[in-house]
């Protein structure tokens, strides 16, 4: 854990040290530290409960009353029974000499007196018994009951805590997927930028001036689109992950959402419309389908290129 925590440290301020510069690793750096600093948070609340729900839950159960009042019969029990036995042990004695003594009055009156002394010892060892037992009985049912709810109640916390993780973990992955991305889609348009155009491929970026040029795009093949709505698009897809733009000719899609899709680019993004917009967006982020539900329908308005 030492060696995550000084990690996420060097992350965040590498982080911030670089930040300005644009660098996709520093952005990535900044999300790592910070997300491991919200799992340090969540397992730091995790170790308070189990100290304030737990600990001191079962730690006041071993220290309470009843358990003490238990303890106590059943010593009074253990300390009357030796006096029985001692007392036992006495009217044996006792009987013995009455018998080696015949007729002798004081033996006897000794002898009646140790036997009902030893009686009310066997009556009263007897009721103590039944008290002691049926409250340390009654200890164990409450401990056994506590015991069981505050394990319950640590597996929840554990779990919740584990849940909260690994929710920090996928939104740092996605953040860093989609900046991955968004880097190589940068750099391509940079490369594709640089190339010299030939005096065709001039004439073709005129004649498609209300196209987005957006990273590097490819020219759209319009002898080979099939047709709906009487306009030309190459496929409906339908969005099954979440893209938020994050430059000027990017598309936001929603899950659910259904977009136009015009042109794929061998970058891995794609060029289509959604609910009035255009823009680029990652094309794994959308899934073909033959065409849009009733309650999805796309207007034509939104196929005119």
């Amino acid at each position: 854990m030492e060696i995550v925590k000084k990690l996420a440290e060097d992350c965040c301020r590498y982080g911030n040290d670089n930040q300005n510069f644009g660098f996709v690793l520093a952005r990535a750096s900044i999300g790592f530290g910070k997300s491991h600093s919200q799992m340090e948070k969540e397992q730091e609340n995790l170790l308070k409960f189990l100290g304030e729900q737990v600990f001191e839950s079962l730690r006041k159960i071993i220290m309470s009353a009843p358990l003490e009042d238990a303890r106590m019969l059943t010593y009074r029990y253990q300390r009357i029974r030796q006096d029985m036995e001692s007392q036992i042990a006495d009217v044996m004695r006792k009987q013995l000499k009455s018998k080696e003594s015949s007729g002798n009055a004081d033996n006897s009156v000794k002898l009646q007196h140790a036997e009902s002394k030893l009686s009310e010892l066997r009556t009263t060892l007897s009721a103590l018994g039944r008290e002691a037992t049926a409250a340390m009985e009654a200890v164990v049912v409450q401990q056994q009951q506590v015991t069981f709810d505050r394990l319950l109640a640590m597996v929840d916390a554990e779990r919740a805590y584990h849940q909260n993780a690994a929710g920090i973990l996928n939104k740092l992955h996605d953040e860093m997927v989609h900046a991955k991305h968004h880097n190589e889609a940068e750099n391509h348009y940079d490369e594709t930028s640089s190339e010299p155009k030939t005096p065709a491929q001039d004439s073709q970026s005129t004649s498609e001036d209300h196209i987005s040029t957006k990273i590097g795009e490819p020219t759209r093949n319009e002898t080979s689109e099939p047709t709906r709505n009487g306009q030309e698009v190459d496929y409906v897809g339908e969005v099954i992950h979440p893209f938020d733009a994050q430059a000027d000719g990017e598309l936001s899609i929603s899950v659910g959402d259904y977009v136009v899709v015009c042109q794929v680019a061998s970058n891995g993004w794609s060029e289509g419309k959604c609910k009035g917009k255009a823009g680029w967006f990652p094309s794994a982020y959308v899934e073909q389908r033959d065409k849009a539900p009733a309650s999805k329908m796309i207007e034509p308005g939104l196929l005119t290129t």
